[in-house]
């Protein structure tokens, strides 16, 4: 046994992102054919409890006093530091570490290990937030509301347990736009969640990139990219960072409360603008979407695409950046990301044939499919004018 671990060992530690993931879903599935059913159920007893111990400690600042701590803590040490009882945090630390969020190394003794660092940042606490205090109430709304609306399909997005769960009529968004710090925490939450670089190995962009830039006067003030919705600019800055001869050609997108935020770009146009309102950027090369679509419902999306057209050249395309869903062995973080898009906001993950129908109804289609990331099924969809 030992040297069936060791080798696993061995694997994972010489493997890239792609095979790690592999090898922990070859692992996953493998317990799961082992391990008795109970075990199961346990575990989804334990979910909700873990989410709550997470961000208990997150709020503790128990993470970041592990990770910075040179040797390992004893209980009483780090309950007068933490001003917390030091029965409650002694069962806190026992519980992280029988889940292996940290490491135990004596009787009433712990210290970080390699997963501690994860909940340091700010990214982990936006998730952990978002997470507790929006999804949270959300799915626990879920099973009366489906109920409710005799087990339909959620296709409305002022009709799902969003509403019902905060007692609004707004939106996902609309409700976040008055809650800034949930909005916030959605930001993070998002950035945080987007590791994948969209424009390693894109050669029909790269092919683009010379083009455009030995068609273009020096002077020329047409924009190449237009990275619409945004965010803080993430996308936008690889882009920038892989080709810097794009600067003061690279434009950025989103609402006014969003870009009021941003920073630190540099040779990128910041402009706030609505994407169901007409595109007010004429004629760029390509028009990006990330992660926007899926927020939406079909007919949503179809309002968002038709007003880019209008402003399209002839050359001109939209780069939609988004999960494709195989039509077997999907991943279960895609799956569990399609049920929260549904639950929150009516929106919803979409297969290759779904986003071919989608592009067809508003009247595009799809010419080419760049996969940058295997194992998350993120690729990004080329559409063109039909």
């Amino acid at each position: 046994m030992d040297s069936i671990v060791a080798q696993v060992h061995s694997l994972a530690k010489n493997a890239d992102e792609a095979a790690r993931r592999s090898i922990q879903t070859a692992l996953e599935d493998l317990l799961f054919e082992i391990q008795d059913p109970k075990y199961i159920v346990y575990q989804l007893l334990n979910s909700p409890v873990k989410l709550t111990v997470v961000r208990v400690s997150i709020d503790i600042n128990l993470f970041k006093t592990l990770a910075n701590s040179e040797s390992p803590r004893t209980v009483s040490s780090l309950a007068e530091q933490l001003k917390v009882d030091e029965d409650l945090l002694g069962r806190i630390l026992r519980y992280l570490a029988s889940n292996n969020l940290i490491k135990q190394t004596g009787v009433e003794e712990f210290a970080a290990n390699q997963v501690t660092q994860i909940f340091t940042g700010k990214g982990a606490e936006a998730v952990t937030s978002q997470a507790f205090n929006v999804v949270g109430p959300v799915l626990q709304v879920v099973p009366p509301f489906l109920a409710e609306t005799n087990y339909q399909s959620i296709s409305v997005k002022t009709k799902t347990p969003l509403q019902k769960a905060f007692n609004t009529e707004l939106s996902a968004f609309e409700w976040l736009a008055q809650n800034p710090e949930h909005m916030q925490n959605a930001q993070l939450a998002m950035v945080s969640n987007q590791a994948s670089n969209w424009a390693r190995n894109f050669k029909l962009l790269d092919d683009a990139v010379h083009e455009f830039m030995e068609c273009s006067q020096p002077s020329s003030d047409r924009p190449f990219l237009v990275d619409v919705g945004g965010g803080y600019g993430h996308q936008t800055g690889h882009l920038k960072d892989k080709h810097p001869c794009l600067s003061g050609h690279l434009v950025l997108q989103d609402m006014p409360q969003v870009v009021a935020q941003v920073s630190g770009l540099e040779g990128v146009k910041v402009m706030a603008q609505d994407f169901f309102t007409p595109q007010a950027v004429q004629g760029a090369p390509f028009y990006y979407f990330r992660r926007i679509l899926h927020d939406y419902p079909d007919d949503q999306c179809v309002k968002i695409l038709q007003n880019i057209i209008p402003v399209m050249a002839s050359d001109s395309r939209i780069l939609i950046d988004e999960t494709v869903l195989p039509d077997t062995n999907v991943s279960w973080q895609a799956v569990m990301a399609d049920l929260y898009m549904m639950f929150m906001m009516a929106g919803k993950e979409r297969s290759e044939k779904q986003w071919r129908a989608l592009a067809d109804s508003a009247g595009l289609r799809v010419v080419y499919i760049h996969v940058h990331d295997l194992s998350s099924h993120s690729a990004v969809l080329v559409l063109e004018r039909k």
